[in-house]
């Protein structure tokens, strides 16, 4: 009876590769010494916030597809509609954030101030207190 690392090790020397059996996941697999002649990785490009929001913007607009938007942008139309949902989820973010103000206002702040010294003092004489 043949065991499947026999047929791998025939099937590779009648066509010249050099194979290795994985005794892991009990498969084949090809062995490439040096890279491969003519394929090289493409390096990952990086895009800005403004051309995503150009190219949303520009989608939302409607008066081109996102065919085309994607050709004129040479991006992934997929990419063009990903966009588009970002920014139609982040909308309404833009519109609360303009209702009221990030953080607490200088009258706010002071106020807690004074609030936090008055409990300062009466934390320390309640502790005197205590001691005696």
């Amino acid at each position: 009876m043949l065991h499947a690392r026999d047929m791998v090790r025939a099937w590779a020397t009648d066509y010249n590769e050099e194979l290795k059996w994985s005794q892991e996941i009990g498969q084949v697999a090809k062995v490439y010494p040096e890279p491969l002649e003519g394929y090289e990785m493409a390096k990952r490009r990086k895009f800005t916030d403004q051309f995503k929001a150009k190219v949303a913007l520009e989608a939302l607009r409607g008066d081109k597809t996102i065919q085309e938007i994607a050709a004129r942008h040479q991006v992934h139309p997929n990419q063009v509609s990903a966009w588009k949902r970002q920014a139609v989820d982040g909308m309404a973010d833009v519109f609360a954030r303009g209702s009221r103000p990030e953080g607490p206002s200088e009258a706010e702040v002071k106020e807690l101030h004074a609030k936090i010294g008055r409990l300062a003092v009466e934390n320390d004489f309640l502790s005197a207190g205590l001691k005696r």
